[in-house]
């Protein structure tokens, strides 16, 4: 994990949506987990951050319009 990685694993567990949407847009990976197995997604979801838990889902990160599928995440996992 690299500097960009936390930068969008701390924005999402604070609900930062500008620091969430930059740190996507210089190319952080969403999917790497924290040292806990936690990912953005995870941090969002866990904090109630349904806006932040938006921006990181899978299908919206595709670009295909919301027709890849993405699995229920329990509250912290």
């Amino acid at each position: 994990m690299n500097a960009l990685e936390d930068t969008l694993l701390a924005a999402a567990a604070l609900g930062d949506t500008v620091a969430v949407r930059a740190a996507l847009a210089a190319g952080s990976d969403p999917e790497l987990p924290d040292p806990y197995g936690r990912t953005a997604l995870d941090h969002a979801v866990r904090h109630g951050l349904t806006g932040i838990a938006t921006l990181l889902e899978p299908r919206h990160l595709c670009g295909t319009g919301g027709t890849a599928v993405t699995p229920a995440r329990a509250p912290g996992r």
